[in-house]
């Protein structure tokens, strides 16, 4: 339970950071990137 916690900090840091730099398009081409790297880590 405790290392969910710290993935979805890092992965909420890092959308934030991305979220500056990118359009629509890409951020959601990102957020399934992020889904499909955590199916494949679980």
């Amino acid at each position: 339970m405790k290392e969910e916690k710290k993935l979805e900090k890092l992965l909420d840091t890092r959308l934030q950071s991305t979220l500056f730099i990118m359009s629509d398009g890409e951020l959601k081409s990102q957020l399934q990137e992020f889904q499909r790297d955590l199916e494949i880590s679980s």
